[in-house]
């Protein structure tokens, strides 16, 4: 048809106009939730900031007015907030090291023992650093929590287990305890030897272990020379009995292994060690080898073909 004048086209809507994403990105609870932590987190001044809440805003800490303004869909919900707590490694870790100082049980105390376990094996399967020769494996989690490794040594290791090494274990239960710990230290050891920001002197931390194993009249070394006085007793206090002992022999490996990395290495001790022990090098190895020797059987022979070379 042709009109006298001319006539122009409307659309409902602009094909300039891009189209707003918000919806869709409201709809995925999965998104929505990162969203919600990631606002509240920039808004609120820090990672931090948040984790300190005992409960989602408004509350005690933030009130209605610095809310103002605030997108309603992106407030906080109680499940982000427990959510975000249960996934700081940090503050869990350091939450549990607390836990353990003022434990007052064997059961809260192995709880914990047993959370950081879990935690550091997860740290060292995702860093990749087992014995400080694997390369790291998942490069794009460079940044987590997991894979850096200079916050671990921060932690107060030797304040809170030095006193379950300095006390011999006076029933089943204490044995039971002090292998899990003395399992956890072992993973902490295995972390301990690494090269100052990747290259250069190479530092081995966890001296204060060793200083106590080379200690001949501290209670944990001595224990090897009590392990044919426990035949008199159960099999279940035997064989809780003999873990401890193989316990206590994997950790003098493992420090006897920083020395030689050490030697190795031709470096030098550092004048103060993470927890503030010093010469720990000084001393030897003398009376554990003792301590075997005059417990070895026959029948056991074969399971220290390697002792010469500790």
């Amino acid at each position: 048809m042709r009109l006298p004048f001319l006539c122009h086209t409307h659309w409902h809507s602009s094909h300039h106009t891009q189209h707003s994403e918000k919806r869709e990105l409201l709809k995925d609870e999965g998104c929505c939730s990162l969203l919600r932590l990631c606002w509240n987190v920039q808004w609120f001044g820090g990672v931090e900031v948040v984790l300190n809440w005992s409960e989602v805003p408004p509350n005690a800490a933030i009130s209605e007015d610095k809310l103002s303004g605030f997108a309603c869909e992106l407030r906080l919900l109680e499940g982000d907030l427990r959510c975000l707590k249960a996934t700081a490694v940090v503050r869990r870790c350091k939450q549990h090291f607390y836990d353990i100082q003022n434990a007052t049980t064997h059961q809260a105390v192995l709880k914990a023992v047993n959370c950081v376990t879990g935690y550091l094996a997860l740290h060292i399967l995702v860093s990749g650093k087992m014995n400080c020769h694997m390369e790291p494996t998942l490069n794009f989690l460079v940044a987590s929590q997991l894979e850096s490794s200079d916050w671990w040594h921060d932690l107060p290791w030797a304040d809170t287990f030095k006193r379950f090494l300095a006390v011999s274990p006076a029933s089943t239960e204490d044995q039971q305890l002090l292998v899990s710990v003395l399992e956890l230290l072992q993973l902490y050891l295995s972390t301990c030897c690494r090269r100052k920001q990747g290259v250069g002197e190479l530092v081995c931390q966890g001296y204060w272990i060793t200083k106590i194993l080379k200690d001949a009249t501290q209670p944990l070394p001595n224990h090897l020379l009590r392990i044919a006085a426990v035949a008199s007793g159960t099999d279940d206090d035997c064989l809780v009995s003999k873990q401890l002992c193989r316990e206590i022999l994997k950790l003098v490996q493992e420090c006897s292994s920083h020395e030689r990395k050490l030697e190795e290495a031709e470096s030098a001790v550092p004048k103060k060690s993470a927890g503030g022990d010093t010469g720990s090098r000084s001393g030897s190895w003398t009376h554990i080898i003792q301590a075997v020797t005059q417990n070895l059987t026959f029948s056991d022979t074969q399971t220290f073909y390697n002792l010469g070379n500790q």
